[in-house]
């Protein structure tokens, strides 16, 4: 058929997304990164050189779970229940 392109999986994807370590979705990457930016206002030191005029809490909070910098881990089902 006339303009319809078929789409071969075997084709690299250079669109594909960067490893984050340890983050398995991009859901699990925005709650993290909001609790760092969270822990940052609040005045934890920055794990990276902040530069003021460019770098916000969010954007350090995200530098610092693509490096690597943030270490966290899952909660059991008992703890989330507490947590909300």
């Amino acid at each position: 058929m006339a303009g319809i392109a078929e789409v071969s999986s075997n084709i690299p994807n250079e669109n594909k997304p960067m490893e984050w370590p340890g983050v398995l979705s991009r859901f699990q990457l925005v709650n993290l990164a909001a609790r760092r930016s969270k822990q940052l206002l609040r005045g934890a030191e920055p794990r990276i050189p902040p530069n003021q005029l460019k770098r916000r809490h969010t954007s350090i909070a995200i530098e610092e779970l693509k490096r690597g910098l943030i270490q966290f881990r899952p909660l059991t089902a008992e703890v989330a229940d507490v947590v909300t």
